[in-house]
């Protein structure tokens, strides 16, 4: 036979009516005091929360209103005519000159200085392309003017041409402008229809300015035999006969052969180098 085994049993304290309704007053007081704290810590938040919001507002507003405040004043600057380029001026040079560097530039009048200063590497680039005469040019800004300084080719001579002169570069340019001084360390080279004024530029360049200041005046006598034949005439009264693609390399004996003569002569240096006077008939 199997043995019973008893279960414990287990009994509840019945609550009498008088401890049921006490029990159900301290958890309805618990509930009531729980919601109190909750409301005092959310009244202290509030005021937290609004003073976030209210800075959260004010920089909101500082910043639209810096925004709208940059763009007026960006818009009436361009409104105004203090963002245009008034005028256009190059330094140290004459009249026609500095309107064949302005026109080069294509900088105008009324343009924006903005755009101006956005392009001033391309105008620099564009003066030294264009304008034979100039080897090097820099756009600055003084206000609403727009100032172009240039730097020209090293001058070897002055051009005369028609009675008037002009100064005759390194590279074989000319200014467009005329001069009316012509004094300074060069000699004047006479002007010939179809001649080689660059290949004369470049050599006379190559002088020393003791020899270059030696020559008073340069005239092409050019022949079937010689097409860059030249005659120079020298400040100490002499001669010289030379070719222009070796008048640096043969002027250079220059001295050296004036230095033995007791007259006034020619020299030729167009073929070999040797000197004879003046009223001579060899």
């Amino acid at each position: 036979m199997k043995k019973k085994v008893n279960k414990p049993v287990t009994s509840e304290v019945e609550l009498t009516p008088w401890e049921k309704a006490q029990a159900k007053r301290a958890k309805q007081q618990t509930q009531k005091f729980a919601k109190q704290k909750q409301k005092k810590r959310q009244k202290r938040k509030l005021p937290l929360l609004a003073e976030v919001k209210r800075r959260r507002v004010e920089k909101t507003g500082g910043s639209l209103l810096v925004i709208f405040a940059t763009i007026a004043i960006v818009s009436l600057y361009f409104i105004l005519p203090i963002s245009r380029v008034a005028q256009v001026k190059v330094e140290h040079l004459a009249t026609k000159d500095a309107q064949v560097v302005v026109k080069a530039s294509k900088i105008k009048q009324r343009q924006t200085l903005l755009s101006v200063l956005l392009n001033k590497n391309k105008a620099e680039k564009t003066i030294v392309t264009n304008v034979p005469f100039v080897n090097r040019a820099k756009v600055t800004m003084a206000g609403s003017q727009i100032v172009i300084k240039v730097n020209q080719f090293r001058r070897v001579a002055f051009l005369e041409k028609d009675k008037h002169y002009y100064s005759l570069r390194q590279n074989g340019s000319t200014n467009l402008s005329e001069t009316t001084n012509i004094s300074g360390n060069v000699p004047v080279v006479v002007y010939k229809a179809n001649a080689n004024l660059t290949l004369l530029a470049q050599q006379l360049n190559l002088l020393p300015n003791r020899l270059l200041g030696a020559i008073s005046e340069i005239h092409f006598t050019p022949t079937k035999s010689d097409p860059t034949k030249l005659l120079l005439y020298m400040n100490d009264g002499n001669q010289v006969i030379a070719n222009a693609e070796t008048l640096a390399k043969k002027l250079a004996y220059y001295p050296s052969i004036v230095a033995k003569m007791n007259y006034q002569g020619i020299i030729d240096l167009e073929v070999g180098a040797y000197s004879y006077p003046k009223n001579s008939n060899e």
